[in-house]
């Protein structure tokens, strides 16, 4: 295993262990300020769609400039909030 590979896995891990914590009650206080649940699939669809949709082009900016650190630092930011 490289020297990436620990904190590469401690990504993960903390990303999978938020959406474990987060998905499954998310829907339901969604649906408790009064969604219903046609809303709340399209708005979880959309969220997945937006990820679809800018990965790829994401990966292409990062990959023409060469740097790929401060990219992952952004989203990984932009994830917190």
């Amino acid at each position: 295993m490289t020297a990436a590979g620990p904190r590469l896995a401690a990504v993960y891990v903390a990303l999978f262990a938020f959406a474990g914590l987060h998905l499954p009650f998310w829907p339901v206080w969604l649906a408790s300020k009064g969604l219903d649940a046609v809303e709340i699939g399209m708005l979880i669809a959309t969220g997945r769609w937006v990820v679809i949709a800018a990965s790829p082009l994401i990966a292409q900016l990062a990959d023409r400039s060469g740097e790929r650190r401060r990219p992952m630092i952004i989203l990984a930011a932009g994830m917190l909030g």
